[in-house]
């Protein structure tokens, strides 16, 4: 897995995206929103690998692409 895919999964984890996505879920979660963010926001992908961390202005951006992607693709322990 590319560095920067894993910079993403990891700042969805530690910041709280996964908190209330079902255990069972988590790995679906993953590959589901590193898919959008590369039909979606590629640039962000080669943002991070650019400048090798998540920024604040990164960091921002993701928090709301982040949400957006939960909401659109109904992930939480409802589901």
């Amino acid at each position: 897995m590319p560095v920067a895919d894993q910079v993403l999964s990891i700042y969805a984890g530690v910041n709280g995206f996964l908190d209330d996505v079902p255990v069972d879920k988590v790995l679906q979660f993953e590959a589901d929103f590193l898919h959008h963010v590369q039909q979606n926001h590629p640039d962000l992908k080669k943002e991070v690998a650019s400048i090798g961390k998540i920024d604040d202005k990164v960091g921002g951006r993701l928090k709301e692409i982040l949400s957006t992607f939960k909401q659109k693709m109904g992930y939480s322990k409802k589901n």
